[in-house]
């Protein structure tokens, strides 16, 4: 699942109140569904989805500078715009809960 940066924001503000006040387990909804978990595994998943959504957020603001100063066409047509991004992150689906 993917959610967008306000999204993203809006979860970890969520959830960090929801444990402040002492709930142990929260719900998190994708997709118009539900799944229950343990509050700190909620915000460990939130906060990983958005490091990895900075780290391709840094790469990419990199190749649009590499790429606004190339000055070659045949560099233009040969740069790797995929080069440099982290690895897919992988959650323990098992741990949220329908």
């Amino acid at each position: 699942y993917w959610h967008n940066k306000d999204t993203r924001d809006r979860l970890i503000n969520s959830v960090t109140i929801q444990k402040d006040a002492g709930l142990e387990e929260v719900t998190l909804w994708f997709d118009g569904k539900p799944y229950k978990t343990s509050a700190d595994y909620a915000l460990s998943f939130i906060k990983s989805l958005e490091l990895y959504a900075v780290n391709c957020n840094n790469n990419t603001q990199q190749h649009l500078m590499e790429i606004f100063n190339l000055n070659d066409r045949d560099a233009l047509f040969e740069y790797n715009i995929s080069a440099g991004y982290p690895e897919p992150i992988v959650f323990d689906t098992e741990r949220l809960v329908k």
